[in-house]
C-alpha cells in the first residue's frame, strides 16, 4: 500500500515540481529541496488514545447487547472484558489504515514539535547545510500533521531574516489544506527563487548541488527511513 507521502502528489505533479525547482535554480546560486514525509513521528500515545477512545464504548454497547440477547447469566464483567480485548486487538490492525482519524488525538503541541525537529534533523540529514555557498533551503512538509516548515542555512539567513518565509508557510499550508499541494509548492518554490535571484543570482561555476524533491518513505525507525530520491 502507498504511503500518504507517495499518494500526497501524482506522478505529474511531480515532474511539474521538479521542472519548477530546476527553473527556480537556474536563476541562483541557492540550492532549493522540497522534502515531503508521511509523518514527523509514530505517535504511540495518540495510537492508543484513539484505540481506547472507540474499544472501550462499543465494548459496552456490544456486553450489554450480547448480554441480553444470550440472557447471560454469567458475571457481564468478564463479557465486557472479552469484548473490550476483542475490540482492541481489531482497531490495532485497522487504526493504521485511518491516519486521518486517530491524528484527532496527538496531543496539542506536540505535532508542532515533532515537525519542527524533523525539518531540523532533514536539513542536516540531507546535507542542506553543505552546499558551496550555505544557500540550501528546505520546503519540509509532513503530511499527517499537515504542518510546514521552510529551514535556510546560514548564508542566507544572514540576509533574508527567517520571518521572510511566514508567508509562504501560510500560504502553502493554505493550499494544502484545499487539496491544491501541487499548485502550492510550485507556487512557493517560484517565490523563493525569485527573492534568492535578488540576493544570490547564479554563478558560472554554479552546480546542482542536492536532490530536487525527496519523498520519504517509511521504516521500521523513522528517523533512519529510506528516501527516494527524484533529482
Amino acid at each position: 500500500m502507498r504511503t500518504l507521502a507517495e499518494t500526497f502528489f501524482s506522478t505529474e505533479e511531480a515532474e511539474r515540481i521538479k521542472a519548477a525547482v530546476a527553473k527556480a535554480e537556474a536563476g541562483t546560486s541557492g540550492e532549493i529541496v522540497v522534502m515531503v514525509v508521511s509523518a514527523s513521528h509514530n505517535y504511540p500515545a495518540a495510537y492508543l488514545r484513539a484505540n481506547l477512545f472507540f474499544s472501550f464504548p462499543l465494548a459496552l454497547v456490544l456486553a450489554y447487547t450480547l448480554a441480553r440477547q444470550l440472557w447471560w447469566l454469567g458475571n457481564l464483567l468478564w463479557l465486557f472484558l472479552a469484548i473490550f480485548c476483542a475490540n482492541f486487538f481489531i482497531f490495532r490492525l485497522c487504526l493504521p489504515l485511518l491516519p486521518w482519524l486517530w491524528r484527532w488525538f496527538i496531543a496539542p503541541g506536540q505535532a508542532a514539535y515533532e515537525v519542527e525537529r524533523e525539518a531540523l534533523l532533514s536539513f542536516y540529514s540531507e546535507n542542506l547545510h553543505h552546499t558551496q555557498q550555505s544557500t540550501g533551503i528546505l520546503i519540509f512538509i509532513s503530511v499527517l500533521e499537515r504542518r510546514v516548515w521552510i529551514l535556510a542555512d546560514s548564508g542566507i539567513n544572514a540576509v533574508l531574516p527567517p520571518s521572510t518565509w511566514q508567508g509562504l508557510v501560510g500560504e502553502l499550508t493554505r493550499g494544502i489544506r484545499a487539496c491544491e499541494q501541487g499548485p502550492a509548492i510550485i507556487g512557493v518554490v517560484e517565490r523563493i527563487g525569485a527573492l534568492l535571484a535578488q540576493t544570490f543570482p547564479s554563478e558560472a561555476d554554479d552546480r546542482n548541488e542536492l536532490a530536487d524533491l525527496i519523498v520519504r518513505k517509511p521504516s521500521d525507525r523513522l528517523r533512519t527511513g529510506h528516501s527516494l530520491v527524484i533529482r
